[in-house]
């Protein structure tokens, strides 16, 4: 449908795709037939459709599948599971200093993110408005994609710096009586809960802080190790004062996470709603 509004006038068209069973990426590839392919990066996602991450990565990797030399694709360059060989070029962005687009000096503090911008040796100062990693990476993605665009480098950071607000993607909200909402519930995966977690912490913001967690879902007969992942993780965070725990899978979060969190298990939203209602501000 998107393909069909494309008219003369447009220059450009950016298409997001996602899969979440085998062939998906290719058949999708097939109809797009994209010049250009930015793969942001591979994790436990979509598990029971894909099998392993190095099936999700080679699912991934089909978005080139019918990429010509003349083709150029754009990785995260710090996974190894996309640093393959490929038929055409590749450009690389991620930390490490193998890749063309990279951020350096990363520090995280006062509810932000700052670092160096290297685009090819030219070097800028990024400051970005949420203490998450992961917007670094998509800043990274970002950069690269535009500058493969021939877009002039000042409007690339100036762009990747303006706050951005996507539903679901540590969205911030105004709750009741003054109280902050993070919003992170789409489709969490190992990683994205992870990174979730160490920016909640990072949030400098007064009051109570509470947690709530629901169900990673797709993630296979591996489900069970990756919610243990997560309450093993959780001993990496301070400052929570109480954790609910949403669904039937969490009870693999709550078997190994810290005792000395204040963990309450509900069996849905609603009931979290109520939970959260008793708790003195």
């Amino acid at each position: 449908l998107n393909i069909f509004r494309m008219r003369p006038e447009h220059e450009i068209a950016l298409f997001e795709v996602g899969i979440s069973q085998h062939g998906e990426m290719a058949k999708i590839a097939q109809v797009l037939r994209p010049t250009s392919g930015t793969i942001i990066g591979v994790g436990h996602a979509h598990l029971a459709g894909l099998g392993n991450i190095a099936d999700v990565a080679a699912e991934k990797r089909d978005l080139f599948k019918f990429f010509k030399e003349d083709n150029i694709g754009i990785i995260n360059g710090d996974q190894v599971f996309l640093n393959v060989g490929y038929q055409h070029p590749v450009v690389r962005f991620g930390t490490k200093m193998i890749n063309q687009i990279q951020a350096r000096k990363i520090k995280i503090g006062n509810g932000v993110i700052t670092f160096v911008l290297k685009i090819y040796g030219q070097r800028y100062n990024i400051t970005l408005s949420a203490p998450h990693t992961g917007f670094v990476t998509n800043a990274l993605a970002v950069a690269a994609t535009a500058h493969l665009l021939n877009i002039p480098h000042n409007h690339i950071v100036w762009g990747i710096q303006k706050p951005l607000a996507i539903p679901g993607r540590f969205e911030h909200k105004k709750g009741r009586s003054g109280a902050i909402v993070i919003d992170d519930c789409y489709n969490a995966n190992p990683e994205s809960m992870k990174a979730a977690l160490l920016a909640f912490q990072g949030l400098k913001i007064p009051g109570k802080k509470i947690v709530v967690l629901g169900d990673m879902l797709e993630l296979g007969e591996q489900s069970p190790f990756w919610h243990r992942q997560i309450g093993r993780f959780m001993r990496k965070i301070s400052g929570v004062h109480k954790v609910i725990l949403v669904g039937d899978l969490v009870r693999w979060v709550k078997r190994v996470a810290p005792v000395t969190f204040d963990i309450e298990m509900v069996p849905d939203w609603q009931e979290a709603v109520k939970n959260l209602a008793t708790i003195p501000s």
